[in-house]
């Protein structure tokens, strides 16, 4: 296995407070947080509409305002440590809408 070098701690505190540095610049520069809120619910939105799009075809019926705030809750599923990191957020959005709607999309 390789070895790991040794790192300085005044290396680790300069790249701590670099980092501390680079989030306050970002989170105290308006149209920056603006935009990346704007684009972050666009895109939640959008993932919400074309899961809506895909249970409707094949014959899960679910509100759209359900689905989409099923998005953004799925998403706290990928801190679960999954083999391979995929699964997770699918399996938890699925839990969500047979827990929420009770549909399975099997026929009647």
């Amino acid at each position: 296995m390789p070895g790991v070098s040794r790192v300085d701690e005044d290396e680790i505190r300069q790249r701590i407070d670099s980092f501390s540095e680079s989030v306050e610049e970002i989170s105290t520069n308006k149209p920056v947080v603006i935009a990346a809120s704007t684009l972050t619910t666009a895109a939640t939105v959008t993932q919400g509409i074309l899961l809506w799009l895909a249970l409707g075809g094949v014959g899960v019926s679910a509100s759209l305002a359900l689905v989409v705030f099923i998005v953004p809750v799925s998403l706290l599923a990928s801190a679960v440590p999954t083999p391979g990191g995929s699964g997770g957020i699918e399996g938890a959005q699925i839990l969500l809408l047979l827990g929420l709607t009770g549909e399975t999309g099997q026929p009647s």
